[in-house]
């Protein structure tokens, strides 16, 4: 299934274009009266300077004696959707793969070479600096 936005004036400055649904996985419980999926959703961007994203979310199907769908609930991981929706995973990954790594190599082969930190005491180091960068960016992002 796809569903596109064509000469749909979106009030959001970042614009996905085009969403293609998959169907992921299919489970029908007759007693309970529940059929449950996970719907993949590919969401593609009019903006090149965002990538596009792949989402999934559990879609719960009750329906009633004769056989007539009565509630639908949707679940999905909305700080997750709306991280890619923004591009912040995407720059985070940018981040983690172009800045942080990188840093940690040049920061361990500098103990490595001199001897005084123990490789476990390095990984406290870098976690201790990660966590207080994340929570900087996160009250900035926030």
């Amino acid at each position: 299934v796809t569903r596109s936005k064509k000469n749909v004036k979106e009030e959001t400055t970042i614009i996905i274009s085009r969403r293609t649904y998959t169907c992921h996985g299919y489970t029908h419980e007759p007693k309970k009266q529940l059929a449950y999926f996970i719907l993949g959703e590919h969401n593609e961007r009019s903006m090149k300077i965002l990538p596009a994203f792949d989402f999934h979310g559990m879609i719960f199907c009750y329906y009633d004696s004769n056989g007539i769908v009565s509630t639908v609930d949707v679940q999905y991981d909305q700080m997750g959707f709306y991280m890619n929706y923004f591009g912040l995973s995407a720059m985070h990954l940018w981040c983690m793969r172009c800045v942080v790594t990188p840093f940690a190599m040049l920061w361990m082969n500098v103990y490595n070479k001199t001897g005084k930190v123990h490789p476990l005491t390095f990984l406290v180091q870098v976690l201790v600096t990660l966590t207080i960068f994340s929570y900087v960016v996160f009250q900035v992002v926030m």
